[in-house]
């Protein structure tokens, strides 16, 4: 029965250092995962903020009263599309077109709100919009001359 005994103990002892072996090179997966894991997220933040972005082009606000003047210099209605190009300067706000328009429809929603301009649209479609001054309308139409170029 010693033997028995003895061979019983012998195996326990040889599966407890099977474990604490497992448990070791457990441990060692472990901290090697751990590392991948930061390498990871280091690259990830790296792919989520191209160079681009590090040396993002800050566009200047577009000022109220040269987009205003454009319009009272030119006479008569002027579509939103001439207004960009009477106000838009590459070298001042960048090649960035779709923000430069973003912007100008917003200054331009300003003006409308503070009364200094009106739009009108002939077929009332948001994309043909011909911007000018409330006094060159007369009963929700623009006066015959100051819609010349209105199509």
């Amino acid at each position: 029965m010693n033997i028995a005994i003895e061979l019983l103990e012998n195996k326990i002892s040889s599966v407890e250092d099977g474990i604490r072996a497992k448990e070791a090179d457990l441990a060692i997966e472990r901290d090697s995962l751990k590392k991948l894991k930061e390498a990871l997220s280091i690259l990830s933040r790296e792919i989520d903020t191209p160079s681009i972005n590090k040396t993002v082009f800050k566009m200047p606000s577009i000022d109220k009263e040269v987009v205003y003047a454009g319009i009272v210099t030119n006479g008569i209605f002027i579509h939103r599309k001439e207004v960009h190009k009477k106000v838009y300067d590459k070298d001042m706000y960048g090649s960035d077109t779709v923000t430069f328009g973003a912007r100008l429809s917003n200054v331009l929603s300003d003006l409308r709100k503070e009364g200094k301009l009106v739009n009108y649209s002939p077929n009332n479609a948001k994309t043909n919009m011909y911007w000018g001054l409330p006094e060159w309308m007369n009963n929700n139409e623009p006066k015959p001359e100051f819609a010349k170029d209105i199509k």
